[in-house]
């Protein structure tokens, strides 16, 4: 009994030993409480995708900080609920949530609207929300939900505040990113996904779409001081995979939740190189980068992206509604 309780123990160590390794750097391990206070506090800063998962875990490290923080939220119930939790918890009254549903061009629009009568800058946006391999659905504007939500909607946001981040200076915007972008391509041909539909293929072709918007806005926005880089924050337990069946399974879910465990990280882990690459002042004028566990990872693009980029930086004006065809210069 006793060499097995001890060969339980040792069992046990180990497995926490291995989830603590996979479960990354925390940010609090390389920056003082002071430093990551002062790279924080009073900046405006917007998360989209705010009441769960990694975008809740950054709204509540950003309010521990004194930033003040606007949750952006489809549902305003889930977004009210946890809002309320981290004030109690953070004594920070400066925490706000705001409808804007990235399904809707129209939310968004209304969600840029009431944000810039309160405010007049953003310093940090944080590109959070996200749809995984779901049914073939399509957004309130006829888009197909994956390329909407995770591409169009942000695009639009992104660039609606632009002028918020200008006012800001020096200010940045983090996509989250999946590197599943490196098996997608983009099908102008079927773009949304009319003729045939695939979960995977779209969610990829979402994820390829970030990919090369970070680049396209990275260079074109360096002259406003603003930098736009991608994170990847690793394999973590959060509710993106909704819609993938070992999540649906109550058997599949019973046999895979032990193994997902130890091969997943905690939404607080993966929430930390967001939280680095949103205020590391080292990283003020780095941008077009992909980062994970809090270091540059080379981004993975084949050598014909440049023609692509230019033709969907094209199509998703015209589709987000930013440019009229006949104002595309093409």
């Amino acid at each position: 009994m006793a060499l097995l309780g001890g060969a339980a123990c040792t069992m046990f160590g180990g497995l926490v030993l291995w989830k603590e390794t996979i479960g990354g750097k925390k940010l609090e391990f390389v920056k003082t409480p002071k430093e990551i206070k002062d790279e924080i506090e009073n900046k405006v800063f917007i998360v989209t995708g705010a009441n769960s998962g990694i975008g809740k875990e950054v709204v509540h490290e950003l309010a521990r900080k004194k930033g003040k923080v606007y949750m952006a939220c489809r549902d305003m119930r889930k977004c009210e609920e946890e809002r309320k939790n981290i004030v109690l918890d953070t004594k920070n009254k400066y925490v706000y949530c705001r409808k804007c549903d990235l399904e809707s061009m129209e939310s968004i629009r209304e969600f840029v609207t009431k944000f810039k009568e309160q405010e007049e800058r953003c310093d940090v946006l944080v590109n959070n929300a996200g749809v995984m391999k779901c049914r073939k659905m399509l957004t309130k504007d006829g888009i197909e939900a994956q390329l909407g939500v995770n591409h169009m909607g942000h695009y639009l946001l992104t660039n609606l505040l632009k002028p918020c981040l200008e006012v800001a200076g020096k200010s940045r915007v983090i996509f989250l990113m999946n590197l599943d972008y490196r098996k997608g391509s983009i099908n102008f041909v079927d773009l949304n996904s009319s003729t045939a539909y695939d979960p995977s293929i779209a969610f990829n072709q979402s994820q390829l779409a970030n990919m090369l918007s970070v680049q396209a806005m990275a260079n074109y926005w360096v002259k406003n001081k603003i930098t736009v880089n991608a994170v990847y924050p690793g394999v973590c337990s959060t509710n993106i995979k909704r819609h993938m069946g070992v999540d649906k399974s109550i058997s599949g879910s019973v046999v895979a939740s032990p193994i997902l465990w130890l091969l997943t990280r905690s939404a607080d882990r993966g929430a930390q190189t967001v939280l680095w690459a949103a205020t590391d002042q080292e990283l003020e004028t780095t941008t077009g980068k992909l980062f994970s566990n809090m270091k540059e990872v080379d981004i993975e693009l084949g050598e014909d992206m440049k023609e692509v980029r230019k033709k969907l930086s094209i199509v998703s004006q015209y589709w987000s509604g930013l440019q009229e065809k006949e104002q595309l210069k093409i």
